[in-house]
């Protein structure tokens, strides 16, 4: 990623400016070369935060993108025994960019974590959710992966 640096902090810079007033509690920005996490409602300071945080190495798409989806569906969870209970209050959308290469450790496979989202959602209740993998680069394996998680998952028809 560190070559298309300059071309995803410009996307960034885009995209955190128009999400920013979607959550009143901030858009958040994760990295999958740290553990660091940024909440902002100030564009400006989730792109400061990618100028700190450069790309380097194999991403570990995989564990990140895990915790993140893995907290939501249990938050679905728990909005299914709310309204069993009558205490229901629905999610919140919840929407993902991934900003990539598509270049990621071996075994980063996140078909079956995608399937297990979209299973989440039909049992617990009828929210919206959206992964966008914005890529960048040229790699053919990489594309690939990407298109393969674009099209030939089989969720949401």
């Amino acid at each position: 990623m560190e070559t298309h640096s300059a071309a995803v902090k410009r996307i960034l810079s885009i995209l955190a400016y128009l999400v920013k007033d979607s959550d009143p509690d901030g858009t958040e920005l994760y990295f999958t070369g740290s553990m660091a996490r940024v909440k902002s409602n100030k564009s400006s300071v989730l792109v400061d935060a990618f100028v700190r945080n450069r790309p380097e190495g194999f991403t570990d798409i995989r564990t990140r993108l895990t915790k993140i989806i893995n907290k939501y569906i249990e938050a679905l969870s728990n909005t299914h025994r709310a309204r069993i209970m009558r205490a229901f209050k629905a999610p919140r959308s919840l929407n993902i960019y991934v900003l990539t290469d598509g270049i990621w450790q071996p075994g980063s496979d996140l078909s079956a974590l995608i399937r297990r989202l979209v299973e989440a959602i039909k049992s617990n209740c009828q929210c919206q959710v959206g992964i966008q993998f914005i890529s960048f680069g040229d790699n053919l394996e990489a594309l690939k992966r990407l298109n393969c998680l674009d099209n030939d998952l089989g969720v949401g028809q």
